[in-house]
């Protein structure tokens, strides 16, 4: 939804006068670079954890004629310049100072063991080191070595190399793509190796292309990037005459299952997928839910009015980890919640990464939002210090999480919105692994778009990386605006619980929306009778609250609807 969510001059006032007061209260840094960035440093963090830190296990081995390439994580929560040092570095190989990254392509010479590698971190002040660590380079593998002789003299090719692939070769119909440079390229459970190590980061994918001197990779969702010598860049089919046919309907096929083997989730994560999974077909299979507040004094004042009028409590609770003017602490008030036995969902608006601040009129530009890609980056370093926040936040809530971020992507109103499908793909799969890596595994993936915008299913990361999907409807018809244009259908291919993430009678602008002007329990009517597999509405607050519009207690006794008191005992422990 574009407009109407009072996060505009008001949100930008709040910022203003709160920043510091949050950041203080909530031990954030100082250097979020806006006055308008609400996403909140979880409280009681130490000095210790304002130190940077760097991680990662660096490939032991590496065949001669073949590139190697490395570089640690990198968590700097303080934002002070860090520059990276290494010591015993290879002959071969060469380093960078500002990124961490060791990098070359060993000769035949070079075979041997490089032993005692320490590559480190400073901001000055507080130094983080790998552990000592060694890189074997091996011989290459070889063919016969091409040479003549004639009258006595004899001439050579100077090195033996494995002929490069006919262009139009892919893996996995031929084992592997050897490239004009003599690199070898291999899949490997889903992801692309180069002379042995990890080409930058790839996950999923399932066709490996040589074409015209360039390696490409496509995925099970059906989007392909292309190397560009140190990192994947998003593209486009180069070669769609000789290629397997791929759609977006043969990639939902592969994710018909419950997506609970694929998840990432564990212990009542999954017990509450599990349970999401199993709403559709019932009786009672509507779980309802509402936004808190996000801009009052008491986030829960539209909650507790509702469950004034009607006696019952929502079965869901809408939270946030980031927007703008917010100053909710969605760590207590996600914890209250699911101690009372609750189901909460956590929200994501996050502020630009470039500049820091978080706009409402245009996305960002493409250039920069794949940059956010780009391991070594500005642009990748700033977006993961806003994961590393998130990781923080995710990891203090105890028990489950519908984690919906970045969220109506088919839009044009955020900075996220309105990019190259295939790069924000990837920036939710690497958002995804990240989390994962650092612990994270709590959260059942939320992906939503805006109903009536379209391509629904472009900007889709794949079964692997999607736990529910929906759309935020703002309609006194939606149903039959689900119905539309094709979204529902889309959606519900993938097999995955549908839910719709913002609801509200009207239309998606607050400013036009009056209170007591539509009726709630007729929205969830239309749901029902048009588009019976959602299992859970998220009505949002403001004017579209479930106490500030008719039809509330209708709503929350229907026989269709699940409250709070519904839920089964234990699904949301931790």
């Amino acid at each position: 939804m574009k407009t109407g969510k009072n996060w505009g001059l008001l949100g930008q006032a709040l910022a203003l006068m709160t920043l510091s007061v949050v950041l203080a209260g909530c031990g954030g840094s100082s250097d979020a670079g806006s006055t308008s960035s609400t996403d909140n440093t979880p409280a009681g963090a130490s000095v210790a954890s304002a130190t940077p830190s760097v991680s990662g296990t660096p490939p032991s081995v590496v065949a001669a004629e073949n590139r190697y390439s490395f570089q640690p994580t990198l968590v700097n929560p303080s934002g002070m310049p860090v520059s990276f040092t290494i010591a015993n570095k290879p002959v071969w190989a060469t380093f960078g100072a500002s990124t961490g990254e060791l990098s070359g392509t060993p000769s035949a010479p070079d075979a041997g063991s490089y032993d005692n590698i320490v590559i480190a971190a400073s901001d000055g002040s507080t130094t983080s080191a790998l552990p000592a660590f060694s890189i074997k380079v091996t011989a290459a593998a070889t063919t016969a070595a091409s040479s003549s002789s004639s009258g006595g003299s004899s001439s050579s090719s100077g090195s033996s190399t494995t002929s490069a692939s006919a262009s139009g070769t892919m893996v996995p119909s031929a084992t592997q793509i050897v490239d004009s440079a003599h690199n070898v390229w291999t899949l490997v459970g889903g992801a692309v190796n180069e002379g042995g190590v990890a080409a930058g980061y790839t996950a999923n994918v399932s066709l490996l292309l040589y074409y015209g001197g360039t390696v490409y990779q496509e995925n099970t969702a059906c989007l392909w990037w292309s190397w560009n010598g140190s990192a994947w860049v998003s593209s486009s089919n180069p070669a769609p005459s000789i290629t397997p046919a791929c759609s977006t309907s043969t990639a939902a096929a592969t994710a018909t299952s419950s997506s609970s083997g694929a998840s990432s989730a564990t212990g009542s994560a999954a017990t509450l997928l599990a349970y999401l999974n199993g709403l559709k077909g019932q009786t009672k299979h509507v779980l309802i839910g509402q936004h808190t507040s996000y801009w009052d004094a008491n986030v829960l004042d539209v909650e507790q009015a509702a469950a004034s009028q009607t006696g019952k409590t929502v079965a869901i609770l809408g939270t946030t980890t980031g927007m703008v003017g917010s100053t909710e602490n969605v760590v207590s008030v996600s914890n209250a919640w699911l101690a009372q036995g609750g189901i909460v969902e956590v929200s994501w608006w996050p502020v630009d990464p470039i500049t820091g601040s978080y706009s409402e009129s245009s996305p960002m530009s493409s250039s920069n939002f794949a940059s956010l890609t780009v391991p070594g980056s500005a642009g990748y370093v700033a977006w993961h210090k806003l994961l590393d926040i998130q990781v923080a936040l995710l990891k203090q809530i105890n028990g489950p999480v519908i984690y919906r971020p970045m969220l109506e992507m088919n839009g044009n109103w955020s900075w996220w919105q309105n990019q190259t499908p295939a790069t924000y793909a990837l920036l939710w799969q690497q958002m995804h692994d990240y989390y994962v890596s650092q612990g994270v595994t709590n959260v059942l993936y939320f992906f939503c778009p805006n109903d009536g915008k379209g391509n629904y299913l472009n900007y889709y990361a794949g079964a692997a990386y999607v736990d529910i999907v929906g759309m935020d409807v703002y309609s006194n018809t939606p149903a039959a605006d689900m119905n539309a244009d094709g979204g529902y259908t889309q959606l519900t291919s993938t097999g995955k619980p549908f839910m719709i993430g913002e609801a509200g009678v009207e239309n998606g602008n607050n400013s036009s929306v009056s209170q007591d002007s539509g009726n709630n329990d007729s929205y969830l009517q239309s749901i029902v009778q048009g588009v019976p597999d959602v299992v859970g509405i998220m009505f949002f607050c403001q004017n579209w609250a479930i106490s500030v519009q008719n039809g509330a207690a209708a709503l929350m006794n229907e026989p269709t609807t699940l409250a709070m008191s519904d839920l089964p005992a234990g699904i949301v422990s931790p």
